[in-house]
């Protein structure tokens, strides 16, 4: 529809438009539109060239509507400008409103299409909410496909809607959401919405059918919506906070349990084949056994560390993503091989389906590699002995979809609610022995939020094996070239390297190892210590630990640099927080490995240190 009276909305995309008029008569269009948020494209003729990022990811994915072309090709005949404040796309099936500006350029040889999204707005208008009610909907028969940004900020990266309903609260709103399926007036109801802080909050929850496809959610505070926050039964209310208080008690006891239990088993086997190699040195065949199982019981060990500190950061909103554009396959790969091991002595098949992806992703390799990692091994399990696994890859425009499938135990049906929910351990004959702290599904869910994807599950029941799909979109990269990443070095010729933590056995071990590899190696107990050794001959490379008594790490490396020392240098510390890393660059260490770590990240590490790369 074209409007007469030009707001602020349409003043401010008529300013942008003046903008990129300039920038092209300069020709600095290029630089300009890659630095606007809103989708920009300039149409000679009907063929828009150039056209920024937001454009081909918002518009041209979706289409072109031919009624907007129509309407370009007026502006380019009659020179007048045009506002429209409702341009909807289709996003496979799911509506996409876009406020659209159109100018002629100065010139008279382009017209200038300026964008901006007002889905938010056009379904509040439509819904008669206000304008902090939280938005969601989806087609009818189906799973939610669109939340709002008020969502977003208010509920986080939840994207299943039923999962921050108060489980007293949610029946009603099923029943609700039931009677807009079947294309009945809209209904109201109270619930509890939980926040991003983990409170719940009372909202009025207004569910309605949109045409005959889809289905859209409001909820609006309580005290927006009464004036007041409601008064409710206080006995009703001192029995619900009891029995979520009950639940929180036993779930942590649960959990408390899980930790002791997968802390103590591998220490265990630690333990026990310590004992077999002091009584069996001279056996060979046991001797691999025993540094094998000692080995493996590690790394579950430090999984288990990775996992909680995951969780905790995710809770707190400190989870990361280090971005870059990266190969999904060699990613998948990797993920694969590291379960091939396990995969083999239970005589699983692991099929890999669908045709290569060639499009790059923009997100953390390493993440997504942990997303793929804990479905492969939740796949495998609970996966039976001479089982298949089946690995799907499919690839579109806009997304990547990656399903895992096994042929395993199954999920019953009223299981599949709680799959992703932290600490969550099923209780059922299904899982039980299966062990694990119930982590890794919400860790997974977490970081392909944080992508802007999702990590889903489905099964047909008990025995009828499960369904694990991670997608993850795809970023138009034109110009931007998938960074290649050095291989890495497993040698360390003739390089003198310095060691420096207070734990003699870590000392040893990564000198003993170090020697191995090549590498000149001297150790120092302390900070103290170090200094003497880096008079006597300066090494090509420091590494030291943090947490040292007397001075640590950080204080240690800053005297140097304030005295003048460039020695290349490395923190290896059990200190592996965001903040952590940063402390560490801000000392002056260029690089930052957490404990434990991995020897052949190591080695690289030491060796592009030693020459000169350039490390970011």
């Amino acid at each position: 529809m074209i409007v007469a009276t030009r707001g602020t909305l349409a003043h401010r995309l008529d300013v942008t438009a003046a903008l990129v008029d300039a920038a092209l008569v300069t020709g600095a269009a290029d630089d300009v539109l890659d630095e606007l948020a809103n989708p920009v494209a300039v149409f000679a003729s009907v063929v828009p060239r150039p056209v920024n990022a937001a454009w081909r990811e918002l518009v041209a994915a979706h289409g072109i509507p031919a009624a907007l072309l129509a309407r370009i090709v007026e502006v380019a005949a009659s020179g007048i400008g045009v506002f429209e404040d409702k341009v909807a796309l289709d996003g496979e099936g799911r509506p996409i409103y876009l406020a659209v500006a159109l100018h002629r350029r100065r010139d008279a040889t382009a017209v200038i299409a300026i964008c901006e999204d007002q889905t938010d707005a056009v379904i509040s208008d439509e819904l008669a909410a206000s304008q902090d009610a939280l938005l969601w909907g989806g087609p009818i028969g189906g799973q939610a496909d669109y939340f709002s940004a008020t969502w977003w900020r208010s509920v986080g990266a939840s994207t299943e809607w039923k999962a921050v309903v108060h489980p007293a609260d949610l029946a009603r709103c099923m029943m609700a959401h039931d009677e807009a399926s079947k294309h009945r007036p809209s209904l109201e109801v109270e619930a509890r919405l939980r926040g991003t802080d983990g409170g719940y909050e009372w909202r009025v929850v207004r569910f309605a059918p949109a045409g005959r496809s889809r289905w859209y959610a409001s909820a609006t505070s309580l005290a927006t919506e009464r004036g007041q926050v409601p008064r409710i039964d206080q006995l009703a209310e001192a029995q619900a906070a009891r029995t979520d208080a009950e639940h929180t008690s036993a779930m942590k006891d649960q959990f408390l349990a899980a930790v002791s239990h997968e802390l103590r088993a591998p220490v265990t086997t630690i333990l026990l084949w310590e004992n077999i190699l002091r009584a069996s040195a001279a056996d060979g065949i046991l001797h691999v056994e025993a540094i094998d199982a000692i080995h493996q019981s590690a790394l579950v060990q430090a999984r288990l560390v990775d996992d909680l500190l995951d969780v905790s950061r995710a809770i707190s909103g400190k989870l990361y993503l280090s971005l870059e554009p990266f190969d999904i396959e060699a990613v998948l790969a990797s993920a694969v091989a590291a379960i091939v091991p396990s995969a083999l002595a239970k005589q699983i098949a692991l099929e890999r389906r669908g045709p290569l992806v060639t499009t790059p992703i923009l997100g953390d390799p390493d993440r997504v590699r942990q997303i793929l990692g804990n479905l492969l091994a939740n796949a495998l399990k609970f996966s039976e002995p001479s089982g298949r696994i089946a690995i799907h890859v499919a690839c579109d425009r806009r997304k990547v979809t990656i399903a895992i499938e096994d042929g395993g135990r199954g999920i019953a049906p009223e299981l599949l609610e709680r799959l992703f929910v932290p600490f969550h351990q099923s209780d059922d004959a299904v899982t039980s022995g299966a062990g694990g702290l119930g982590l890794g599904l919400a860790i997974a869910k977490q970081l392909a939020g944080l992508h802007h994807g999702d990590v889903t599950a489905a099964s047909a029941g008990v025995g009828r094996g499960a369904t694990f799909t991670v997608t993850l979109p795809c970023v138009s990269l034109d110009r931007v070239p998938i960074a290649k990443r050095p291989s890495r070095r497993t040698s360390l010729p003739q390089i003198h390297v310095l060691v420096v933590d207070d734990d003699r056995r870590v000392r040893e071990a990564l000198a003993l190892l170090l020697d191995r590899a090549g590498a000149v190696v001297d150790t120092a107990e302390s900070a103290a210590a170090a200094r003497v050794k880096m008079a006597e001959h300066m090494p090509a490379v420091l590494v030291s630990d943090i947490a040292m008594p007397g001075e640590n790490g950080y204080q240690f490396l800053r005297q140097l640099r304030a005295a003048g020392c460039a020695v290349p240098a490395i923190a290896l510390t059990a200190h592996a927080t965001r903040s952590d890393i940063e402390r560490a660059r801000a000392a002056g260490y260029e690089i930052h490995l957490a404990k434990p770590v991995d020897f052949d990240k190591l080695v690289a590490r030491i060796d592009e240190l030693a020459s000169g790369a350039q490390i970011t």
